[in-house]
């Protein structure tokens, strides 16, 4: 037996002002959801014409200046510390 959709937590019938919200907030839902799915759509394919000369050179450009940027900064990089270190005197030869 299948259990009807039109009953609520407490065995009640549903009323068909419940169930007209109800399909009314899915429904808009559902057509919102495309519409905003199709606008995405639209929009990246014309960014996706605008976009060939910064994907092309100035992303590739951005990140080997980043990479240059790091590496200086590697090699200038200087240790200090706010405390003293003992010297380790040995006797030994």
């Amino acid at each position: 037996m299948v259990a009807s959709t039109r009953h609520c937590k407490k065995g009640k019938l549903v009323d068909k002002k419940t169930t007209k919200v109800t399909f009314l907030a899915g429904l808009a839902h559902a057509l919102s959801t495309v519409l905003i799915g199709f606008i995405i759509g639209v929009a990246g394919v014309q960014l996706a014409a605008n976009m060939e000369y910064f994907t092309a050179y100035a992303a590739p450009s951005v990140l080997i200046a980043l990479g240059v940027y790091f590496i200086y900064q590697h090699h200038t990089h200087k240790h200090f510390h706010l405390h003293r270190h003992k010297e380790i005197v040995s006797d030994k030869k």
